[in-house]
C-alpha cells in the first residue's frame, strides 16, 4: 500500500510538472507571437508614416518646381501603397489577445487609405483652372480624416496594445512607433491648403520652375465682368446677354519677364461656386497684359453674388496684397 501510494504521488507530481512545462511552453509561444505581430505591425506603421510625410509635403507646397504630371504620379503611388498596407495587415496572423489592437490599427490604416485615395482624386483638380475651390475644400475635409486617424492610433490602438503587452510582461521589450501625420493643424484650413497648392501650381510650369534673381511681383490693374468694371470692395450690376466672360489686366511689377501667369475668377461661394481660369503666356517686365476668362456656367440672378478675381503669385513673389480683387455683383436679365 505504501509503495502504491508513493507511486501514485510520483505520478501526480510528474503530471503536474509536465503540465507546468507544457503551460510554460505555450506561454512562451504566445509571448513570441505577440512580439512578432507587434514588430510586424510597427513596420507597417512606419511605412504609413512615410506615406503621410510625403503627402503633407505635397499639401504644404514643398514640391515647388515639380511637374504636375509627376505630382499626380506620386499621388497614385501613395494611393497604391496605402491600399497595400491594409491588405498586409489583414494577412498578418495574430493571437486572440490582440483582437482589439488589431481592429483599431486596421481602422487607422483604412481611414488613411481612404483619405489618400480621395486627396489623390482632388489634388489634380485643385491645381487646375476649374473647380479648384471645391477640390481644395474637399482636400481640407480629408485632412480632418487623417487627423482623426492620428487620434485613433494614439488613444485607442496604443492604449489597447500597451495593456496587452503589460499583461504579458512585454512592456519593456517592445518599442512602439509614434504615428502622427497631421502635425500642422493649420492644414485643416482650406486657405492653408490653397496656399500650398498655389506653390505647387506656380512652381510646376515647364517655362519657369524656379525664380530668377531679383524682385518679382504682379498686380491686378483692372478687372471687369460682362463689360462692367469691378472695383475692390465695390458693387456692380451686370446684364446677362450671351456668353459671359471676365477681362483682367495684370501688371508685371518685377524685374524679370514672367511666364505662365494664371488668372482665376470665382463667382459665388461654397461648393456651388463657379470657377474659371486662364493663363497669360508671358508678361514682359514693366508691362501689362490682358486676358479673357470665359465663364461657362450662368451665375444666379437677382441677388448679390460675391466675385473674386485672383492672380496666382509668381515664383519669388512675396507681396501679394494686390493680387486679389473682391467685389459684389448683381446679375440680371
Amino acid at each position: 500500500m505504501v509503495r502504491r501510494g508513493a507511486a501514485i504521488a510520483g505520478m501526480l507530481l510528474f503530471v503536474i510538472v509536465a503540465g507546468l512545462g507544457v503551460r510554460g511552453c505555450l506561454d512562451a509561444r504566445k509571448r513570441a507571437a505577440i512580439k512578432d505581430w507587434t514588430g510586424d505591425a510597427a513596420a507597417l506603421v512606419r511605412e504609413s508614416n512615410a506615406q503621410g510625410t510625403t503627402l503633407v509635403e505635397l499639401l504644404q507646397g514643398g514640391r515647388r518646381g515639380t511637374d504636375p504630371v509627376q505630382v499626380e504620379n506620386e499621388l497614385n503611388t501613395l494611393r497604391s501603397e496605402s491600399r497595400q498596407l491594409v491588405t498586409r495587415l489583414e494577412d498578418l496572423g495574430r493571437p486572440d489577445e490582440l483582437a482589439r489592437p488589431y481592429r483599431y490599427l486596421l481602422e487607422v490604416l483604412a481611414l488613411r487609405r481612404d483619405a489618400i485615395d480621395r486627396i489623390a482624386d482632388q489634388l489634380p483638380l485643385a491645381i487646375g483652372d476649374r473647380g479648384a475651390a471645391q477640390a481644395t475644400e474637399r482636400i481640407a475635409a480629408e485632412v480632418q480624416t487623417l487627423l482623426a486617424a492620428d487620434v485613433l492610433y494614439r488613444v485607442r490602438f496604443l492604449t489597447e496594445l500597451r495593456a496587452v503587452l503589460r499583461s504579458e510582461g512585454l512592456a519593456d521589450e517592445v518599442a512602439l512607433p509614434r504615428s502622427e501625420i497631421i502635425k500642422d493643424l493649420t492644414l485643416l484650413d482650406p486657405a492653408r491648403i490653397a496656399d500650398g497648392i498655389n506653390a505647387l501650381r506656380n512652381g510646376g510650369g515647364r517655362e519657369q520652375a524656379t525664380a530668377r534673381p531679383g524682385l518679382h511681383g504682379t498686380g491686378i490693374v483692372t478687372a471687369s465682368i460682362g463689360g462692367q468694371p469691378l472695383a475692390n470692395g465695390g458693387s456692380a450690376t451686370v446684364t446677362l446677354r450671351g456668353p459671359l466672360s471676365a477681362q483682367v489686366q495684370v501688371a508685371n511689377q518685377g524685374e524679370s519677364d514672367e511666364m505662365g501667369v494664371r488668372v482665376r475668377v470665382r463667382i459665388g461661394s461654397g461648393p456651388g461656386a463657379i470657377e474659371a481660369g486662364a493663363r497669360i503666356e508671358c508678361i514682359a517686365r514693366g508691362q501689362t497684359a490682358t486676358v479673357t476668362v470665359p465663364i461657362t456656367r450662368e451665375p444666379p440672378t437677382g441677388q448679390q453674388v460675391p466675385v473674386e478675381v485672383r492672380v496666382d503669385p509668381v515664383p519669388g513673389e512675396r507681396k501679394t496684397d494686390n493680387n486679389v480683387l473682391r467685389a459684389s455683383v448683381i446679375f440680371t436679365r
